[in-house]
């Protein structure tokens, strides 16, 4: 199982959790990304706390970098 920092509910930093979530297998033409770093926007705070409006249950980072994984 990966991992993923996720909110639920929208608040401040406190509402962040660690999660278990399930990566499931790539598809056709699909590769898996191994991420090395992420990083947060300013909007990724403010749908967190609830001034922009979005759905809950998210993963937010809307950068990212990392590698290729071979099979």
């Amino acid at each position: 199982m990966a991992k993923a920092v996720r909110y639920h509910k929208q608040g401040g930093p406190e509402v962040l959790q660690l999660d278990e979530v399930q990566v499931g297998d790539p598809g056709a033409g699909q590769v898996r990304i191994r991420h090395t770093a992420m990083g947060v926007n300013f909007v990724d705070t403010y749908q967190r706390s609830g001034l922009y409006r979005c759905r809950c249950r998210r993963s937010r980072a809307t950068r990212a970098q990392g590698s290729r994984r071979r099979r």
